[in-house]
């Protein structure tokens, strides 16, 4: 027998008020009229340690009665072997998409993600073509399960979705796409925004749940200068204090903090219920080394001295000012009139020259150098600034954009054709110029950095300047200490390559709070309203067709009227006072 309305059978726990109430010891309310009590001697009432039940067939009547409405309400019926049809529509294409993600390393996501799978071919109809995909940064084609485990690599869910829309390229009936994933927050999305979905193309979510929801997540900071970790808290975590090492740390959930840590090659966060990301490995940064060519006198106060202090050794670069012709020399700083080396910037070098005669340019440039004109009284600003260019775009942002407050007291002003202007002053001469010289490339600086000529060199945009001209030469960066998993070949999961460097698990996948499903509608997502298969939808209509043909409900309604009426005539007579 099965129902339609299971939870009304949890009305028949009504069943112990009868009992109750049967067990309860009333006194008698009937009056004996007596001559005198006073030859009796007054006796206490005896207390007993135990209740009786007493009219016991009166009492099953009761509860008798409370079964059989609790499964009336429940509206039973008698299942019957039924032919569920296949689907009648037209043959769908259903792609199936299931994470493997690292965070579907906790518990048994992976147990619940099989087993749906299993459930998706087994509603499917014998025409529907149905393809196997797995994801996580990328999408990976499968013939089956049962060699496929969850990796480390991050969730690229919003590209997995992308790919699977595109491979129905060469379908033209309906399509689905049932994606099987916890749905961490963490989950990357923004590729959707935008995004143009076929027509005819449904995705239903299918989310695996873990038991266990507590879980920290330890991240390292490369950029910071000393060895700092931040300790991320999931949002629905049930706990707040970990212990990072020897050291506790308390973190609310949902929130994240910076902690120092020890200088070791592997930190391990413990307290949480999932271990998939509580450690870290940590290599060393190494410094890169890179040389600037400066070509000029070294005065004091003069634009060599500026720029010796600008450029100060740093964890990830050490920069050595050199004044010979080395083969690896990155950038070339002209600041006087000096014989030209040309010949380094055809090779594909990048010099910065600060123009202050046209004797500077003379060699630098195929043509004669142009005429230079002194501009000074007063001062000049920087106003029309090229931000899309690699040299100002760190300072696109509009807390750095400002560099009105530097004047400069004298510049020059040239005409050079075929040059780019990056920056010109308020008057509208160009202050900033870049132009190719072979596979190089020359930048002319029409005023100095030292004193005499700017403001600049005492300025908290001259250091940063410099640094972002050096980055633009191809100075050869510092190797990475820290990858994340898959952002190389070979770095498939957490640990420290030969290379000496370190390989840890993306940040976001400790992120596992549940990511609402409303997420992915606002991002256009065409989600399907039912979860429900068509197959399921059509068994439930057929046990709702059965139960109105059989209406057991009846019955069950008509015997408890029945057996109410023998438990009133029962109580009646049992309860009857003589006359």
């Amino acid at each position: 027998m099965s129902f339609l309305a299971p939870l009304f059978l949890l009305g028949a726990a009504a069943v112990a008020l009868p009992i109750l109430f049967h067990l309860i010891r009333r006194t008698t309310r009937t009056q004996t009229i007596f001559s005198s009590l006073m030859f009796l001697q007054p006796s206490p009432p005896r207390v007993t340690r135990r209740s009786r039940l007493e009219n016991i067939f009166l009492l099953l009547l009761r509860c008798l009665v409370i079964c059989l409405l609790a499964t009336g309400f429940a509206r039973p019926f008698i299942q019957r072997a039924l032919n569920v049809p296949a689907s009648t529509g037209a043959p769908k294409r259903i792609l199936v998409l299931v994470d493997t993600s690292a965070s579907m390393r906790r518990g048994n996501l992976w147990e619940q993600a099989r087993a749906k799978v299993v459930e998706v071919l087994r509603n499917a109809s014998p025409a529907d073509q149905v393809t196997l995909y797995t994801f996580d940064r990328q999408l990976h084609r499968q013939a089956d399960l049962a060699a496929v485990t969850p990796g480390w690599a991050g969730t690229h869910l919003g590209n997995a979705l992308i790919s699977a829309a595109e491979a129905f390229e060469d379908f033209a009936g309906p399509r689905q796409i049932v994606l099987i994933s916890d749905l961490q927050e963490g989950s990357r999305l923004d590729s959707l925004q935008g995004f143009e979905w076929p027509k005819n193309t449904e995705v239903i979510v299918m989310p695996v749940k873990g038991s266990r929801t507590t879980n920290a997540g330890l991240q390292l900071l490369t950029d910071s200068e000393d060895l700092r970790v931040r300790v991320t808290n999931a949002a629905d975590s049930q706990r707040e204090r970990f212990r990072l090492g020897s050291t506790e740390v308390y973190v609310p959930p949902g929130q994240s903090r910076v902690f120092p840590a020890p200088a070791v090659e592997k930190l391990v966060l413990s307290g949480d219920d999932e271990d998939f990301d509580n450690t870290v490995y940590v290599v060393p940064t190494e410094p890169s080394r890179v040389n600037v060519l400066c070509l000029g006198r070294a005065t004091e106060k003069g634009p060599l001295y500026f720029l010796q202090r600008a450029f100060q050794p740093t964890r990830r670069q050490v920069v050595q000012l050199v004044t010979e012709t080395t083969n690896d020399v990155s950038l070339i700083v002209v600041t006087d009139p000096v014989p030209a080396r040309r010949q380094l910037i055809v090779e594909g070098r990048t010099a910065l020259l600060m123009l202050s005669t046209a004797d500077t340019l003379a060699g630098w440039l195929e043509t004669a150098p142009p005429a230079v004109e002194e501009v000074g009284g007063g001062y000049a600003m920087l106003t029309d600034i090229d931000f899309r260019h690699p040299i100002f775009a760190p300072f696109a942002d509009p807390r750095y954009s400002d560099f009105t407050k530097i004047h400069f007291w004298k510049h020059r002003r040239l005409q050079l054709p075929g040059a780019r202007v990056l920056a010109r002053f308020d008057d509208g001469d160009p202050a900033l110029l870049e132009m190719p010289v072979g596979k190089g490339r020359l930048l002319v600086l029409t005023s100095g950095w030292h004193p005499a000529d700017s403001q600049l060199a005492l300025s908290s945009k001259f250091v940063p300047l410099l640094y972002s001209i050096l980055d633009y030469s191809g100075a050869p960066a510092a190797p990475p200490s820290q990858i994340f998993v898959g952002d190389r070949p070979g770095a498939d999961q957490p640990g420290i390559q030969p290379g000496r460097f370190a390989v840890n698990l993306d940040p976001l996948e400790s992120k596992t709070a549940p990511l609402p499903v409303e997420e992915l509608e606002r991002l256009g997502v065409p989600l399907k309203t039912s979860a429900a298969t068509p197959r399921d939808q059509r068994r439930q209509l057929l046990n709702a067709e059965l139960e109105n043909q059989q209406q057991l409900w009846r019955w069950l309604i008509v015997a408890a009227l029945v057996v109410l009426i023998a438990e009133t005539l029962m109580a009646a007579w049992l309860t009857r006072v003589p006359l």
